[in-house]
């Protein structure tokens, strides 16, 4: 799939982003979920596609609260990488904390 540039495609689908509600409907949510599940997949056991979407990072940071599928693909991205242990992550678990949060209180708010 990385010759094909088939995790650029799905990258430029997360990436959109416009102010217009009628434009971005209930299909491009659902084609952003799928396009992550893709991303999921894609960086799976590979380091290459790790390195790769590592670079694309404050864009899955910005769908943390919006999408489960954002936490899931920054887990496979770091989980097995040991090059990228030497990072700052308390960007990133701050995204993560604040999401969490705000999904807690927004359950909360449900019941």
């Amino acid at each position: 799939m990385l010759n094909f540039g088939m995790y650029d495609f799905a990258l430029y689908f997360i990436k959109y982003r416009t102010e217009d509600k009628y434009i971005l409907g209930n299909e491009h949510q659902a084609m952003v979920k799928q396009c992550y599940r893709f991303l999921i997949r894609f960086v799976r056991g590979n380091r290459h596609s790790q390195g790769k979407l590592r670079d694309h990072l404050d864009a899955f940071l910005k769908d943390i609260e919006k999408y489960n599928l954002a936490i899931q693909l920054v887990y496979e991205i770091f989980k097995d990488n040991k090059k990228f242990l030497n990072l700052n992550a308390s960007k990133i678990l701050k995204r993560i904390s604040n999401a969490s949060e705000k999904a807690e209180l927004n359950n909360s708010k449900k019941g």
